[in-house]
This record gives structure tokens, C-alpha cells and sequence, in this order.
């Protein structure tokens, strides 16, 4: 008998469990801000990703990640664009205050890092039936679900090798080729330094 499967045979309790464990133990977790912990949402199973999408989002990255550097660097455009967002919400009106209080040059020259997690979907389109990748967000400030996608992999590996003698977790087991996210050995090496 797998581990993922109990002494009655429940294979989706065991799963749940297993997952909640593998999580705690492993740092796939979350707080609320008060020291509550949760285990992060996750799939339990990988989904597929074309491999040329996926190149195609890494060629492509250097080219954003200098378009984003550009548009930081624009103070009007900036400016322009968020302070009817900033009237809105309090978090980015301090932030446009703190923008807004730095000199000209310090926005011009200087050397600056930044860590920025660009999330795309698949799109099919309808007519030609082609899978190609939509950005849908640039994400700036909760950039930390890199590491977290990292070990996502890992987890789904542990489930899909301890998933017993089940016939369609055996079969979908060998039709998978599991890459492992590398953003967390990566995350230091900066194309723009």
C-alpha cells in the first residue's frame, strides 16, 4: 500500500494530509501578518506548459524587464498614469509620495534592482488553434511566490512517485516531464548588472 493511500483505502485524505505535511515541512507557507500560518494554495497535480511558449517568455523577459526600467525612469508618465489610482488607494499614493519626493537624477542615473515576477497565461486562439502566452500581470511587490513555485515542483514530484498503484495517477506519472522552476537559484543573476 502507498503512503498516500490510508488503511481504509482513502487516497484523497491521504493526499490532502501528505500535501498539508510537505508543505510545513518544506516552507510552502504563508501568514496572514499575525503569525497565523497557512499552507500555500497549491495544484496538486502539474499542469502542462508548452515548451516553445515557455522559451518564448524567457527570450522575451530582458526585453520587458528594460521596458519597465524605462517607464520607472519617466516621472511624468508615472505620475500621469496613477494618481487618480493613488486617490483611490492609500498604499499607492504613499508610494507616489515617496516617487514623487525623489530627485530628478536619482530617477534618471541611478543604478537600481529590481525584482519583478511577470505572470502569463496560455491563449488559444480561436481561428488557428495556436497556444501562445499572454502576459497578464508584472507583479513588483509580492514577488515572493518565485520561491514558492520552485518548490511547487518538488511537491509535485514527492505526490506523483508516492502515489501508490493507483492506474491513472501511474499513467499520468509517466506522461509528465516535471522541470523544476529554478527562479530560486536564479533570482540573484540580473541581466541588467
Amino acid at each position: 500500500m502507498s503512503a498516500l493511500v490510508d488503511g481504509n483505502g482513502d487516497a484523497s485524505k491521504c493526499i490532502r494530509e501528505s500535501t498539508k505535511a510537505f508543505c510545513g515541512i518544506n516552507g510552502l507557507m504563508y501568514t496572514d501578518g499575525i503569525l497565523n500560518w497557512y499552507h500555500a494554495p497549491v495544484t496538486l497535480l502539474p499542469s502542462s506548459y508548452p515548451r516553445n511558449s515557455f522559451n518564448f517568455c524567457q527570450e522575451i523577459q530582458p526585453i520587458i524587464n528594460e521596458l519597465v526600467d524605462k517607464i520607472s525612469r519617466d516621472r511624468t508618465f508615472i505620475l500621469e498614469q496613477l494618481t487618480s489610482v493613488g486617490e483611490a488607494d492609500d498604499f499607492t499614493k504613499r508610494l507616489l509620495d515617496i516617487y514623487s519626493s525623489l530627485p530628478e537624477d536619482q530617477i534618471k542615473n541611478s543604478t537600481q534592482f529590481g525584482i519583478l515576477r511577470s505572470d502569463y497565461m496560455l491563449h488559444n486562439h480561436n481561428d488557428t488553434n495556436d497556444v501562445y502566452p499572454l502576459q497578464v500581470e508584472i507583479n513588483t511587490i509580492a514577488a515572493s511566490f518565485f520561491s514558492l513555485s520552485t518548490k511547487v515542483g518538488h511537491l509535485h514530484k514527492h505526490l506523483l512517485n508516492h502515489s501508490g498503484d493507483k492506474p491513472i495517477m501511474k499513467e499520468y506519472a509517466q506522461s509528465v516531464d516535471i522541470d523544476i522552476n529554478t527562479a530560486l537559484d536564479n533570482m540573484p543573476i540580473n541581466n541588467s548588472l
